[in-house]
């Protein structure tokens, strides 16, 4: 997330193409949702709809 990256790249790398794969957010939350739970960041009492509330 840099304004100066974009220039840098293309400096060093001049016939690069870059690809972007785009997560849909709904996906990412409950899997965020499901590794908490397991590493014990989240309590298991706590449902998807209050996690993403708070």
């Amino acid at each position: 997330m840099s304004q100066e990256a974009p220039g840098r790249i293309h400096k060093h790398f001049p016939e690069i193409k870059i690809i972007a794969i785009l997560r849909n957010p709904i996906d990412r939350a409950y899997s965020a949702y499901w590794h908490g739970r397991r590493i014990g960041a989240i309590e298991t009492s706590t449902t998807f709809g209050q996690s993403v509330r708070n």
